[in-house]
């Protein structure tokens, strides 16, 4: 049981927009967890002559002693609760099983989401902690990132007629830059 209080502003300038989030997520009464996420996710939209430059920057603050996987904070991309509200991720068969996990290497698929560092989709993210365990960083409470990407499609003419009313392909550049505090509730920083 959650509850989930948030507040949303759309705004536009001369060569672009963005919408600003700011939402609370906190275990309710009769949950099994205790948890508490505050959530800021700013995405801006810019035109400079052919290239769009998008630009997101997400912070996540989380309390509590006991987060489920599900709702905890993933550095590569969406988490579980996410998914399940996309049609496509909550259906077993449409994407192959082995993409959707983690393990020792990354994979091929990222929903967006999360910190959004996309090159570690897939990856456990294994760390040594100070006592000399091996922890996995994939996922946190805490986390603060900044993703930007440039993309170019105007400067590629790449229409084929054959399918140009049915597909489009989207041409970018990409960065994605962020931590995540990995730590139980009862370790430090």
């Amino acid at each position: 049981n959650t509850l989930n209080v948030g507040l949303q502003h759309t705004y536009s300038y001369t060569r672009g927009n963005g919408d600003i989030d700011f939402n609370i997520k906190t275990s309710a009464l009769g949950s099994d967890y205790n948890f508490t996420f505050i959530t800021l996710n700013a995405v801006n939209k810019n035109k400079l002559h052919k290239l769009d430059i998008n630009t997101r920057l997400f912070a996540q603050y989380g309390m509590g002693s006991s987060v489920p996987f599900e709702s905890a904070l993933y550095l590569a991309g969406a988490n579980g609760e996410q998914m399940m509200e996309n049609k496509f991720t909550r259906s077993a068969g449409f994407f192959p099983t082995e993409w959707m996990g983690y393990g020792n290497v990354t994979n091929h698929f990222n929903m967006g989401g999360g910190l959004g560092i996309r090159g570690y989709s897939g990856y456990v993210l294994p760390v040594t902690d100070t006592a000399g365990y091996l922890r996995f960083a994939y996922r946190g409470r805490t986390g603060l990132a900044y993703n930007m990407e440039i993309e170019f499609d105007d400067y590629i003419k790449l229409k084929p007629r054959w399918f140009r009313n049915w597909l489009h392909i989207d041409t970018y550049l990409f960065g994605d830059a962020g931590f995540i505090n990995w730590n139980n509730a009862n370790e430090s920083w």
